[in-house]
Parts: C-alpha cells; structure tokens; sequence
C-alpha cells in the first residue's frame, strides 16, 4: 500500500509521454493537493490515458521516490539453543563493537590537539608548506589543522560512529529479546506473573572585516622602541609609572597578528623584570580580568577566547627568570585554585586550568640543560638546594604574602649544596698508605686516649735511642700484633719505619686522618640536633585535603590536564617519604573509578607506576588496599546488576573500571609474599565477582568479559596452593553457594564444578596437534603421490576423526582411488604399530604416541599396501582400552572430598537438589551436582555424614529419581538415572555394613511404600528395560528399600508372584514374565551379603521359592546314573532347553551366596525328593549350551560349596566324575598305544613291543670359543660368554599403570666365545658394525649382547669388568639406565615365559631354540646372584619375598596380580634367595598364587574390578596351562640344577668330612666335633671358649687325623656350615695361630699329593652328616670335663661383648617390672618388622605410650578417659580401637591407630 504525503511543484510545462508535445497547467490547485496537475490525462473519457493535446496516448508513465529508514529486527528466541545463538552473536557483535569504539576513541587525542592549535591560531609549518593552490592568480591558504579536523571528524568519526550506532541497535534488541526470554521461562518455572519491566530512556543532551596596514606598521614601531627604552632599569621606571602595562594590556594584548601580541607580551615580561611593583600591578590586572571572566561577565562559549591571551601572558612571565618570581608563582597558584572551583566545565578546564598546569610542570620538572658545559649533568645535580625531608611551606599563608612563609625564609632552613671540599696536599699524598694510618690510629690512639702518648708510641725513642737487637723485635713484633688483630696483613710499615724522618711525618699524617675524622663527627652529632630543634615549629605536610587534585585528576573534558597532573605528581615522587603520603592520597582516590570511568586512565597508569616496586606493593597491602580494592570491585558489580535489572541500554565502556581495578589487584597478587598472606581473605571476593559477572547478559560488553577472564585466572593461581588451603577454598566455595537463590540454577553450576575439578582433577583433552604423514620406504615403487602438506594439523578437514578418514585422505591426494573403499587395503603405523582404522585419531595420538615418549612432536604415520612384502610382524593396536588402569585407593586419591562433609556442603548439595523442580530447565545444575556426589560417595567419610537420618538423603534422591524416570527418555536422561542410581546404592550399601538397628532406624527416611510401587512400575519402562546398567542400579536400590521391613518386602516378593510357578512358566509365558524373572535374577544377585540383606533372604526363603526351585529341577531332570553318561541326550537336551532352568540356576545361585539357610535347606532336601539334586546340578556344569548352562551351574556349586556339608557332597560328585573320566580315558589310551605297537609297563613308561638295539651316542661336554675352538681346560682364566640378543619390552603385560614398567627380554643361540676373541674379532672387522661381524661367529643369528660366564679360575675382576661391559651393552640396545638384579629377574622371568607359553624364539634373532634358550638360564640365574650379593641386597629381598608369602590378604593377592613385580616374578626370585627345602615348603604357596593369577588376567584382564574375584568358577585348563607350565619350570630347576653335595662331591670318590662346633652356655664353653665314615670325635674346649673356637678346632682335629691316616684317602671334602671358619682359613692374614696350624696341616697334606677341599653347607636343613656332627659338638659342649683352654683375642672380644649385652638386658628386664612394657622383653615379636610408621604404631599401642584418650587422661591432658571420636562411654585404648565406629573405614589397627591419633590432634587443637 503506497502513501502520498507530498507533491511538489513543477516548473515549466509537462511533455506528453507519446509525442514529447508540450501541455499546459490545468487545474492548479495547490502544492499539497494530490490533484495538483493533470498533466496530459483526460478524467473525462473512458479510457484514462487520453492526451488533451493530441487526443490519445498509448500509455500513462509514472515515477515514484520511495524513502524509508532502516530499523533493527532479530529472530525471535523460542529454545535454549536459540538462546546460546543469541548470546554468541551479542558476543561477537561487542567485540565488533568494541574494535570500533577503540577506533573512534583513538581519534579523540588528536581532534583536541588540532582543536587547541585552531584556537591558538597556531599554523603547522611542517604541514603548511605542503598546502598550495592550484590557482596561481588567486591562491588562497588554507589552515591545515581546520583541513585535517574536517578529514578526520568528517570522514573516519562518523563512519566509524554510524556503523557502532547501528551494532548498538542490534544488540538492544537482542538483548530485549533475551530478557524476554529469561522472563518468560522463570515465569514458567515458579507459576508467577512476569513483573513489569521498566525501560529507561536515556536521552543525550544536543551538542551544543577595513584596512589597517598603516596602523599595524606603526604599532610594531611603537614596540620596537617601547622595547629599546625598557632595556634600561631607569626608563622602565618611567614607563610603568605612566601607565604603559595597564594601556599594553587593554590595547595591544589581543589585537594584532599573533606576532604582535608576542612582543607585546615580551615587552610586558621586560617591563617587570626584577620590579615588584611592576609585577604587582601586572598580577591584579591578570587576576581581575580572569576573575571577572570566570564570574559570568562573558559567556562561557566566549571564555576560552576571553583568557587565551592573559593566560600565554602569565606562561611567558613565570617562564622568565628574576627576583620577582615568587610573586609570579603565587599569581598562578591563586588563579589555579580558583578555577579548580569550577572544574567541572571544560571551558574553564581547557582555558585556565590546563596551562595552570602546564606552567607548575614546567616549574617542577624543568627542561635538561643543553649548554656544553651542563649537558651532561642532570637537573638534581644543577640544584643549588638540597631537599631535606620535614623543611615545608604552608600554602595558604604563602598565597596570603605572610613574610615568615615566604620562599626567604624557607631558603634559610634548608643547607646550601656547595662543592666538595678538595682534599689538602698532605693528605692527597699519605692517600696511599691511608689503611695502615688509619689502623694505626684507630688501634693506638683509642689504647693510648690522646695524641700524644699515640704519638709517642707510635714513633718511637729518639735517634740514637731506638731499641736494637732484641728489643727491636719485640718493639717490631708489638706491632706487627697490634696490626694483625685489626686485619693489616701488609709489611711495608717495616720498610717505612727504616728512615725516621720519613716514618715521622706518616704517624703525623695518621694523628691528622684521626682528628679530622673525630672532628667530621662532633659536627654531624650537633648539627643534627640542631636540626631537630629548628623544625619543631615547621607544620608538616598533609594531602589529605586535595580536591582540586580529584577534579582534575579524573575530569572527564580534559584528557591533556590528567596527563599534566599525572606528570606533576610523577616528579613529586623522587623523595621517598613524600612519595609514600601521595601514594596514600592517590589511594584514597580508587573509589573515583567507578564514576570517572575511562577518564581514569591517566590516574590509573601513574598509580600503576608507583607500586611497581615491590616495597611498595607491600606497603599498600599492609595498609589494607588489597580489601579496599576489593570492596570496590564488590561495589562496581552491584551496580552493574542494577543497571542489569532497571535498563537495556548499556555503555561500551562500562566496565572499565572493573577490569582496571582487577588487573589492580592482580598485579599485587603477583608478589608471592603478598599472595601468600592475602590470598584467603580475597578469595570469597574474586569468586563472587566471577559468579556475578557470569549471571550479566543486557550489560555486557566487551571489558566486562575481559575482566570475567581476569577474575577466573586470579582465582586459579589464588586457589593453587597447599592442600590446607585448598580446603578453606572448597568451604568458600560452599558459604558462596548459600547466598544464592535455590531458584538460580545457572550460577551455583560453576561453583560445583570448580568443586569436581579440585577433587578429582580430570586430564585435559590434548589441544592442536600435528601429524605427519609419510610412505613406507620399502614401498616406494609401489605407491604412487606423496603427501606434500607435512606436517598437517588435527584440526584440518579431512583427518578425524577417526583413522579411517586419515586412510582416506591419503588415498585421495595421492589418488589411489582403489584403496578409498578397501579398508584392508592399507594399513597406518604409528611408534611401529599397526592402528586399527576404527580408533579415533586423537586418541592414538595421547595412547599411542604420546604415552611412548612422542610427546612435542608431529606424530608421524607411516602408510603401506597391507601384505604386499609379506605378512606384518608388527604390533596390531586394536582397542585402546585403559586395561591397565590400577586399582586405585578412593580414600587417598579422593581425600579431598572429606572437606564436604566437615564444612556442610553435603547439606548444601541436598538442598539444592531437593529445589530442582524441572528437570529440563535444571539439567546442567543436576549433572554437576550428581557428578559432585558420585565423587563424595567415593570416601567413607561422606557415606557415612549422607547415612545420618537427620539429612533424608534418600528420601531426596528418591524424589529426583521419579522425576527423572516420568519425564522423556533420551541418552542424557538415562546417564542422569544411572548416576542417581549409583548414588544411592553406594549410600545403601554403607547403610547395609553397619548395625541393623542404625538401618532401621536410616531407613525410616526411605518414605512409604509409595516409592517401591514407583519404582517396580519404572522397571517396566522402555528406557529401563533397554539400559542393564540403570536396570542392574535400580534392582540393587529395590531391594536396599526394603530390608528390615516386612510390609516393603512383601511388596517386592508380591511383584514376583506370577513368575515363580515355573511349571506354568515353561508352559506359557510373555515378554513382561521373562522381564520380571530376569529382574528377579539380579535382584537376589545384587543382595548385600551381611545380615542386614540376609532379612530380604529370609524372607523369600520363607515363601517357598526355594523349595518349588529345587522341586522343578529334581522333577524335569533326567536319571542321573553312576557310570558316566552323555550330556548330549535327547533327555538332557530337552531338560536344558527349559525356559526356566536357566533363571532358577541364576536365582538359587543369588540367595545361596553367603546365605546359610538357603544352603541348609539343600542339605536337608538331601534325605527327601532331592537326593539326585546335587548330582544334577553337577551334571548340568559340563553341559556347553547357547544359554551358558554350563557356567550357572558352576556358579551355583561354588556358592554352595561355603556350607561344609554341601561341599563334601559336592567334592564326592565331582571326585566320581574325575575317576570315571580317568578310567575310560586309559582304557583309550591302551587302544591307541597297542595301534602303534607299544604298550605301558609297571611303571607307567611307554616302550616298545620290540626292543631295539642302539649305539650310545657320545658328544664332546664343555664349554668351547667358537672363534677359537679352546675352553676351560686350556684357557682357564679367560672369560668366556655368550652372545645373546636383547629387545626393550614391557616387563608385565598386564601391569596396571598408565604408563609399564619398562625392561628388557633377551634369547640366545647359545654360541659361547671368550670375550677378548670377540674384542679381536671386531678390532680386525674395522668396515663392519660390532654387532654385524659378532652374527658371522653366531651362526648368523643377530646379537647385541655377551654374557659374561665366571669359570673357576677366572679372576672376579675380570668377571666384573665383563659384567660391566655387558650392561653397558644392555643399556644401548634397551635405553634401560637401570641395569639391576630386579631387570636381571624380569629377564629370566619373560624367558621362562617364553617356554610357558610355548612362543617362537627366534623371531627377533633369526636362530635359536628352546634348547639353545634353556642352556643360558643358569648363567642368567648366575649373574642375578652374583648382583644380589654385591650390593648385600638378599636379606632385604629375602624379608620382601617372606612378606608375600606369608600374606593372607585376597584383595593383596589381586592387587599383586597386575603389579610388575607380581607372582611370577616373586616365583622367580625365591630361584635366587631360596634353597631347595625352603622352596619344597612354600611352592604351594606359589602354586596358589599363580593359579589366582591365571584366573584374575583371564576374568579380569583390564584390571582388578573390586576387592574380589568377579568370577570364581574354575575355567578350561588353557586359562591355567602356561602358569602351571611356569611352575613347573622353576621346580623343574630346583630339582636338576641345584646339584647336591653326593653329586658334586661321590663318596666312594671323596671322603665326606663334616665338622661343627657348638655353644650351649658360656659357663660350660663350646665343643668341637667332627664325623666321617672312618672315624667320629668330639672335644670339650673348657670356659670362654666361642663357637667360631669350635669351628676351627673342629677343623684341626679333622686335619690332625687325617695326617695320622694318610693312606686311607686320595680325595678329602671338609664340610662345615661356619663360612666364617672357613674363610678365616683361606684368607692370607691368619688371626690366630689355631688357623696358622691349620694351613701348615694343609700344607703337608697337599705335599702328600692329598686334593682337601673345603665346602660350606647349610645347618640344620636336613643333611644327615651335619645333623650328626652337630650332636657330637653339643655332646662336647656339655661334658663334665672342661680343660683350660687359651683364648683367643677374638674369643675375648666376643666374650665381652655378650656379657655387656646380657647384663643391660637383665638390667632393662629388672626395670620393666610392672611396667606395660615388659611384655616386649619376653615376646620381642609383638614389634613387626615393617616400615616405621607401622612399628612406631605397634611400639606405642604395646607400651601405651600413646595419644589416646586413656593415656592422656591418666597425664591429666585430657579430662576423660572415654573415647570422643564415637561418643560410646567406653574408655579409648587400643582395645577399643578395633571396635570403635569412626574408625570402621580402616583396615588394620596401625591404620586406625593413626586416624584416631590425627582426630584426637584435631580436638586438642580446639581445646586450646
């Protein structure tokens, strides 16, 4: 629809449209008239378009102008998602708008400075002479600052202004459309009415020539002379007395051209120089006429015209230096502070204050020097007057010309600065030797207490009389003391001291030094008191009153006079004292940024400036600034969320005090000092100040989200500290979320998710990456392209997500079309692995790349044709599951959780939850806070606060439950239910662990039985039924709800009736019975099994369910028979296919867990209809079926096999089964050997029917060099080894760390070779690799390793140094720094694997087999020993590996399952540390261990899922074959390589000798014995004698027999089990002469060509000859008959020792009576040997001795011998501390013992 509003006139006549003829005007009628004309139409003719002219026309032409104006419309919001577009695009249109504003803004600075060059009629010259016109005859000049004004207000202004008006426009309305929205849905949620909504309207104020040639040339004559005249002091005079100021200063000041008003105010500053009078009246005048101006005589748009003149006047007067300045200065200072009364106008502002302030800052800060002679120095150096600090001025008084505040007299308080007083001639020229004067004169002179006796002394007698000789030394060493204890070392004075003249005027020029240094301080003493006295009546200064400094400093018109000012202030700095009374002025001054805004820019720069130091810093923050500072930000935040709620306009700057105030404050937090002190009282402050900044949406801009940003880092570095500050951050946090409404569901979001963050740090997702891709190298004929681009980011399209998408890039660019289908066409490597083209990239790169040391570079992705030069050996990386995450301790790793229950934030959380109404509108606030929970329940701190009635957690969590299962499903919601429902059943379940009638008395928060009914009905759910993981929460939580209650479960049991015939059941049954029988199944499964879950067991026990279950199954099963039948009947077959059967395994299997009574009641049904039932179920475990029959039954045996009477008669059955598998198994085995033609002899051993003779085969024994074909025999001392080859690896493959253990595994081909032929080889081999040439002697297997072998003969020196060697190759083929025994045991323990297993030895080497591989492990067994016992590390091992087996802990025996050192290799170290009776008593032990190994890594291989095994049934023997293999190698070595001393040494080759002494008392002495097949003796050796005397005695009498009958043995072996004995023997510094005697016998045997060996054996461990002598020692011992016998040193030594020990035993035992403590002197073992924290626990509970209550009561510290921490009146020791309920989280006593102790610390705490 077209409007016409207006016609306007045409002049002149219309044209016909069809003959362009001319027609007249008809009908005018007036201009606003829509009939105006009717040109060329006819209105009187039908037809319209008719011409009055030529009576037709063809057509009517019209024209129309349409104008309309642009208006602003958004999308309107409708859902969250519009909403977040809606925020996003506000956002990016402030920051568009603020790159604008800055823009404009930046203009600001020069439009005022061409402004003032405009209004001081100033030309630019530079620019000037730029400007010309083109018109040479009339050329005009333009004013180039008028020209660049009107280019840069005209044209960049205003298109930078129009376009920020119009994003303005936008955002308002955005804004409105947000606010709307926001209304609306709280409107919604809390069913009131939308207030009214009051919109401001701001509304911005409107911004506001004839001839006089000759007269200008006979003015500037005038001036001319006037200044000719004023050149003399007599005619200055004259002319200031005829009036020649006032008349220059009405006339001639601002008229002219500006060249004449500069002489004219030249002449002005002649006529007053140094006349005060003069100046006076110039001053009244100035001041007048300024006055008058500023009163209102002139208007105020006139002002800056009507001073600019008086003002440049008063500039260059002040500039001007003579006596009258003061008079000057004070004329400026009056005018300044009486415009500062009207600072508020920018007239008055830019007209007199600003050069006010630009003639004070010439005046403060002079301009540098530039005369030759002063360029160089600076302004302070310059200054005749020395500030001196308390010396001041009254300004109020010196404004008034009081004479006693006048700069004269200040002049006379302050001390002149003059030159240095040079130094005189004498003491110039003794400068030299000015440090022996002056300790001359400081040591003598203060002895002596006058010159001249220092004098005296110093120079000496007189000539002739000077001391000689002796006396001369002692004079000079007189001296030479005096000087050294004064610290002069040098001796010239001795040199000096030669010629006496010369010696005397230097003691004249010390006496000098000293009395001009005595005279220098009388003078500063007195004249400092002086000082003091003097400046008592000077009024000191104070700032406080500075109000002319606040309007200027922050006036919003004058950019130019903050900046003067700023700089004032600046330079008033340089005195420290005064610059810390205006730093406290300035910081008085902060609460102005609110109102000044960016006008605060300048004051903000200069305060920033000042505190940069960091005293200074420290200074305001112990002043108190930070508080203040944060008051402020307080205050600016309030007052933006009441522009939020009163307007929608908002300012781009707004909130530029905010953010200037946060970088503030942040920029004192940067010093740790301050931070550390501040920090926790500043914390509340930041985090309400982000909290509120986040809640804005109308008023924000872009500053304002700079400083949300701020405030966040400021809160993240404030937050990061020590563990007690962290706490007092979360409970903050928690008093932070009670000040915000429960109807805010947007703020408290961020807060529990800072609260999550703090608890449980999660890892952050990796960033940007970069990837490299590159082509196989050996495929480089074969693929075509390269990829060009490398290294390509993670972001780029085309490569992610996953690694297909990476495949298919690469096919694309480098166009192998034919592989962008194929999957398994190409293959991508990445660290050597084939990468599954399913697994996300990113994840491979922080898994795969990352996790093996790539991290910081692209990864690099090799891609090739799958199979196209073979198979792949490499690695397939298929899932990238953490399987070796480590089971974890929750009360460690979420400790931080305790905070919550202490401070009440658990409290908190339930309310805030409890006010959720709508799940919708809530879902942020309720995943934060289930996820808060889910990490709380983690601790038994908080299940236990969340168990307390008093806070109905369950009730609540209830109440969010139903409205999670009423409202719509959707993948969130159902994550939503499955959290709750974990909740809650980590509540219940800590519920369940303690006393019934504490739960009963929990559970009557539960509600009525309205929830059970609710929750059986959402079990029906669609969303229910298709998530297990919320069915399998909400089965759990059921049953929970209703333990201890009859009528709850009679209600649960009724909901199952229907399903439990189960007859009818198989016969008909639907989808939904199916579903309640399956919910049935988990139910009873996921019963707590302690006695608080056994009532709902009962219960159910009590309906009979049990009864018709085990009726079903002896009813429908098939006749169970005692031989062996098959499974795969046809009777079988349909019995297992019975719908039922699988459900009733399942159900009995949950209630007979743990469950006596269901246990008995099948014990009992035994004599009645269930005699087969047993068996049945037996039979049913070997059946294999789709519905895992198998399995259940299995699963249900092992729960009944708890009850002692189930288990005989279940192991009875399987005990049958077993035997008739093994008879018919023989009797096949039988049939199959007689095929074959063999048979089984008596012993079980397979032969031939046929004997066959054989040749016995010879091979040559030793081990030989394969380089030079020599061993042992020839080349004994040579080290031999063998070459082996040695890969990095994974020491345990199911090691449950983020990032394995890293070690190494090495295989052999077993070529032996002496290490220096190797070395020789090498050195001739110069063009081949060490390696390459050592595979030509390894039978060209690859080696990167030789094993050293230690021969008998071969020196352990040499042996070490090839061991060295050895791991010094180790560590450059591994990268393994840490070659050690443990690395050595990993080594043999993957070797042994490797048989276990049954895996390909020569993959990596190209040779070698398991022969070749067993050969090396007793060197390996070997080399691992030899370690161990350098570094003395086997009784620490030894006490390590006791430890593991003696644990009894099955949560420890899972956690050692996926541990590196776990029990495979514990197997193998007891190789290293155990003889073979220790290992014959505990291999079942190890046995056990690794069969729960086997079955923990087959069940559980991603890790340990719990304290215990998920799944017990026993497994197919392939789950446990390689284990037990294992086993059965390290008994296999036991048993075969640990030869025995009747192998090594054949006694019918070798006679046995054993010896031993023995030590029953010292009173009886020791005896000595020895026994051989030839003879026995034993010996008494009498009183004092040791058992090491026995030993040796032993030994000898051994010896001495043998010389007796040296034809009765060839070969003798001395067996003793005293290594001592026999090494002092062997050692070549005897101690005794016993010894002595001992190597002269062995001498003349050995003589006698008699081979005597000595062997150590172990005691007491079974061998029958040690046994023996051992009783012949004792019987020697005990004999009646004791000779004397002389002892030894080291007898005697032995002997003290002992008697000092026992005497201070009897000693401490005789003191201990009575005492608690004595128990430790009898049972030493009540203190473990564990580590210190556990034996200092156990010390103290066993002496108590501790820091219970008990004990402190007993010392009178504590008022109360009862137990505080569970309230149970029972006194607290350490009996009580196993029962105590606040320590029931702890395992063990230690554990409790210093929990209790930290809480009673606690308590003590707050007593105090």
């Amino acid at each position: 629809m077209l409007e016409v509003c207006a016609l306007h006139e045409i002049n002149g006549n219309a044209h016909c449209g069809n003959e362009s003829l001319s027609v007249r005007e008809k009908n005018r009628q007036g201009t606003d008239c829509c009939a105006a004309f009717e040109l060329a139409i006819n209105y009187d003719e039908k037809d319209p378009f008719l011409c009055h002219a030529c009576g037709f026309c063809k057509y009517a032409k019209f024209d129309y102008t349409l104008t309309g104006r642009a208006c602003c419309a958004v999308d309107p919001i409708e859902s969250d998602d519009d909403r977040k577009k809606t925020v996003a695009t506000i956002n990016s249109l402030l920051e568009k708008a603020d790159r604008v504003y800055k823009q404009l803004i930046a203009n600001k600075p020069t439009l005022e400075l061409l402004l003032l060059k405009i209004s001081e009629h100033r030309l630019d010259r530079a620019l000037e002479e730029g400007v010309q016109s083109g018109n040479a005859a009339g050329s005009t000049q333009v004013n180039r600052a008028i020209q660049l004004l009107a280019q840069r207000y005209c044209g960049e202004c205003k298109s930078s202004f129009e376009e920020l008006s119009k994003i303005i426009q936008r955002v308002l309305a955005c804004r409105r459309e947000l606010v709307a929205y926001d209304r609306n849905q709280r409107d919604q949620s809390i069913g009131g009415s939308s207030s009214s909504f009051s919109m401001a309207s701001l509304s911005e104020p409107p911004p506001i020539g004839r001839c006089y040639g000759c007269a200008s040339a006979a003015t500037e004559h005038c001036l001319t002379l006037l200044r000719a005249l004023a050149a003399s002091a007599a005619s200055r005079q004259t002319l200031c007395a005829q009036g020649l100021i006032a008349e220059l200063l009405d006339n001639n000041l601002r008229r002219g051209t500006v060249q004449v008003q500069e002489e004219v105010r030249q002449l002005l500053c002649l006529l007053t120089r140094d006349n005060p009078k003069a100046t006076e009246d110039l001053r009244s005048l100035l001041m007048d006429r300024i006055a008058l101006t500023l009163r209102g005589h002139v208007a105020s748009s006139d002002l800056a015209f009507a001073v600019r003149h008086e003002m440049a006047l008063l500039a260059a007067l002040v500039q001007k230096e003579d006596s009258c300045w003061e008079q000057k200065l004070r004329c400026v200072m009056q005018l300044f502070l009486m415009a500062c009364k009207d600072s508020k106008s920018p007239v008055v502002m830019q007209s007199i204050i600003l050069p006010c302030l630009k003639i004070l800052q010439s005046l403060i800060k002079p301009d540098q020097p530039v005369s030759k002679k002063n360029k160089d120095k600076t302004v302070d150096a310059l200054a005749t007057i020395k500030p001196t600090e308390g010396v001041r001025v009254e300004v109020a008084k010196w404004l008034q010309g009081d004479p006693k505040h006048s700069y004269k007299v200040w002049r006379q308080h302050m001390p002149a600065r003059g030159p240095d007083t040079p130094a005189s001639k004498p003491l110039k020229k003794v400068m030299k030797n000015q440090q022996f004067y002056l300790l001359f004169s400081k040591r003598h002179v203060a002895r002596m207490g006058e010159s001249r006796n220092a004098y005296r002394v110093l120079v000496g007698k007189p000539e002739g009389k000077r001391p000689l000789g002796r006396p001369r030394r002692r004079w000079e060493d007189n001296i030479k003391m005096d000087l050294r204890e004064v610290g002069y070392d040098d001796r010239e004075w001795i040199n000096l001291a030669q010629a006496r003249d010369q010696w005397r005027a230097y003691v004249r020029a010390a006496m000098n030094l000293w009395e001009e240094a005595r005279a220098m301080y009388l003078m500063e003493k007195y004249g400092h008191r002086w000082r003091q006295k003097s400046l008592r009546g000077i009024m000191p200064l104070r700032l406080t009153d500075a109000a002319w400094l606040k309007q200027v400093l922050f006036n919003p018109s004058s950019r130019l006079a903050r900046q003067v000012a700023c700089n004032m202030l600046e330079s008033l700095c340089q005195v420290p004292v005064r610059k810390r009374e205006i730093l406290d002025l300035l910081t008085g001054f902060l609460g102005e940024l609110g109102s000044a805004g960016e006008s605060a820019a300048e004051f903000l720069s200069l305060y920033q400036s000042l505190v940069q130091p960091p005293p200074w810093k420290q200074y305001l923050a112990v002043r108190g600034v930070l508080l203040h500072l944060a008051e402020l930000l307080t205050r600016e935040i309030q007052e933006l969320h009441r522009l939020e709620d009163t307007t929608l306009t908002s300012d781009l700057a707004q909130g530029y005090a905010l953010k200037m105030l946060t970088e503030l404050l942040a920029s004192f937090l940067e010093q740790d000092s301050i931070k550390q002190q501040y920090k926790g009282r500043l914390v509340g402050a930041v985090l309400n100040g982000y909290l509120s900044l986040r809640r804005l949406v109308v008023q924000r801009t872009r500053l304002i989200d700079d400083t949300q940003e701020k405030l966040l880092e400021l809160l993240e570095e404030m937050t990061t500290g020590t563990e007690q500050e962290t706490k007092a951050f979360m409970a903050i946090c928690i008093e932070t979320v009670q000040k915000y409404s429960p109807q805010d569901v947007r703020t408290p979001v961020f807060i529990f998710e800072r609260l999550c963050s703090i608890i449980y740090p999660e890892e952050n997702d990796v960033g940007e990456f970069f990837l490299t891709l590159e082509k196989d190298p050996q495929q480089e004929d074969f693929l075509q392209g390269r990829m060009l681009g490398n290294p390509y980011s993670s972001t780029e399209p085309g490569l992610g997500p996953l690694m297909r998408d990476v495949k298919n890039k690469i096919c694309q660019d480098c166009e192998l079309v034919a592989l962008l289908e194929d999957d398994n066409g190409m293959e991508l490597l990445v660290n050597n692995k084939i990468i599954s083209l399913d697994l996300p990239v990113r994840e491979v790169f922080k898994k795969v790349w990352v996790a093996e040391g790539g991290e910081g570079d692209a990864m690099r992705v090799v891609y090739r044709m799958r199979g196209l030069l073979g198979d792949a050996t490499e690695e397939f990386v298929e899932t990238l599951d953490a399987k070796s995450e480590q089971e974890v301790n929750n009360e460690e790793v979420y400790k931080m959780a305790n905070v919550m229950a202490d401070c009440g934030g658990l409290q908190i959380m339930l309310d805030r939850l409890s006010a959720i109404k709508d799940i919708t509108r809530a879902r942020p606030l309720l995943q934060v806070l289930l996820k808060l929970f889910r990490l709380c329940v983690k601790v038994q701190r908080n299940q236990q606060v969340l168990t307390q009635p008093e806070l109905g957690a369950i009730g609540i969590f209830l109440g969010i439950l139903q409205l999670c299962l009423a409202g719509e499903s959707d993948a969130s919601q159902a994550a939503i239910t499955e959290q709750l429902l974990d909740i809650m059943e980590t509540i219940l379940s800590k519920a369940a662990s303690q006393p019934l009638e504490s739960f009963l008395h929990f559970s009557q928060t539960f509600g009525g039985s309205e929830h059970i009914r609710a929750l059986l009905t959402c079990t029906t759910a669609q969303g229910v039924r298709s998530n297990s993981a919320v069915l399998l929460h909400l089965s759990r939580v059921l049953a929970a709800l209703t333990y201890g209650n009859a009528t709850k479960m009679a209600l649960l049991c009724d909901h199952f009736s229907s399903v439990t015939d189960f007859n009818r059941f198989d016969f008909e049954h639907t989808p939904e019975d199916e579903h309640k029988l399956e919910l049935l199944c988990i139910l009873t499964a996921g019963i707590e099994r302690n006695a608080i879950g056994n009532t709902l067991k009962d219960h159910i026990v009590s309906l009979g369910i049990v009864r018709q279950a085990l009726e079903y199954i002896t009813m429908h099963a098939p006749c169970v028979k005692p031989t062996l039948m098959r499974t795969d009947s046809d009777d079988w077959k349909e019995f297992i296919s019975k719908p039922a059967l699988k459900y009733i395994l399942r159900f009995l299997t949950g209630l007979a867990t743990e469950h006596e009574p269901t246990q008995v009641i099948i014990t009992q049904r035994k004599l009645a209809v269930s005699t087969d039932c047993i068996p049945i179920i037996h039979r049913l475990e070997q059946v294999s079926s789709d519905e895992h029959v198998g399995s259940l039954a299995e699963n249900l045996l092992e729960a009944l096999r708890a009850h002692p009477t189930v288990a005989t008669l279940i192991e009875e059955v399987r005990e049958q089964t077993r035997a008739e598998k093994k008879r018919l198994a023989m009797a096949m085995r039988e049939k199959q050997l007689g095929a074959l033609g063999m048979r089984t002899n008596e012993k079980g051993q397979v032969t031939a029917k046929s004997t066959l003779l054989m040749e016995d085969l010879g091979e040559e024994t030793g081990l030989v060099c394969v380089i030079c074909r020599e061993g042992y025999k020839f080349q004994p001392s040579k080290v031999l080894g063998v070459y082996t080859f040695t890969k990095r690896c994974n020491v345990e493959e199911f090691e449950a760390k983020p990032r394995k253990t890293v070690g190494y595994s090495t295989v052999t081909h077993f070529n032996v070779v002496h290490v220096d032929c190797h070395m020789a080889a090498v050195r001739l081999a110069r063009a081949r690799d060490e390696w390459e040439s050592a595979a030509l002697q390894n039978a060209n297997t690859k080696c990167n390793g030789l094993l050293p072998l230690w021969g008998p003969q071969v020196p352990e020196s040499a042996f070490a140094s090839c061991l060295a060697r050895h791991n010094t190759y180790l560590q450059e083929c591994t990268g393994h720094r840490d070659i050690s025994y443990a690395s050595t045991v990993h080594d043999l323990k993957l070797l042994l694997l490797r048989f276990a297993q049954e895996k390909s030895f020569h993959d990596d080497t190209g040779g070698g087999g398991p022969q070749s591989n067993m050969h090396i492990i007793p060197y390996l067994i070997h080399m691992a020993l030899y370690v161990i016992n350098t570094t003395r590390s086997g009784p620490r091992e030894d006490k390590n590996l006791t430890s593991y087996l003696d644990n009894a802990a099955s949560d420890k025996w899972l956690e050692s399952c996926y541990e590196a050192e776990g029990p495979l290799y514990w197997a193998v170290l007891s190789l290293l540390l155990h003889p073979p009776s220790r290992w014959n008593r505990t291999r079942l032990a190890h046995l056990k261990r690794l069969l729960v190994l086997a079955q923990t890594r087959h069940t559980q291989p991603a890790g340990p899922a719990g304290p215990r095994l998920s799944d017990v049934a026993v497994k197919e023997y392939n789950v446990y074959k390689s284990y037990m293999v294992f086993f059965g190698l390290v008994d296999g070595i036991y048993a075969n390589y640990f030869k025995t001393i009747n192998i090594r040494y054949p006694p019918q080759n070798w006679l046995h000798l054993y010896t031993d002494g023995s030590l029953i008392s010292r009173e009886q002495g020791a005896g000595a014995g020895v026994t051989c097949s030839l003879f026995s003796l034993c010996r008494s050796l009498g009183y004092g004698t040791t058992s090491f005397d026995g030993e040796i005695i032993a030994i000898s009498e051994c010896l001495r027999n043998r010389l007796c009958h040296i034809n009765k043995f060839r070969n003798a072996v001395i067996l003793s089990d005293s290594k001592t004995a026999i090494l002092s023997i062997v050692s070549k510094h005897t101690p005794s002469s016993q010894t002595s005697e001992i190597t002269k016998m062995l001498s003349q045997l050995i003589s006698l060509n008699k081979r005597i060996v000595f062997q150590w054996i172990p005691s007491h461990c079974g061998i029958l000859g040690n046994e023996n002598v051992d009783a012949l020692a004792k019987k020697g011992s005990s004999a009646t008959y004791r000779p004397v016998t002389k002892s030894t040193y080291y007898s005697v030594k032995r002997f003290i020792k002992s008697t000092y020990l026992d005497f201070n035993k009897q000693n401490l035992i005789t003191q201990s009576q009575g005492k608690k403590w004595n128990s430790l002197h009898q049972n030493p073992q009540l203190i473990p040997d564990l580590p210190r924290k556990s034996s200092v626990a156990a010390f103290r509970l066993a002496t108590g001795h501790d820091f219970l209550a008990k004990h402190l009561h007993r010392i009178e510290i504590y008022q109360s011998p009862n137990c505080p921490l569970c309230n149970s009146n029972q006194e607290m020791d350490s009996e009580h501390l196993k029962i105590c309920a606040s320590l029931a989280g702890h395992d063990n006593i230690f554990e409790k013992y210093w929990s209790a102790r930290g809480q009673m610390t606690l308590l003590s705490n707050a007593w105090h």
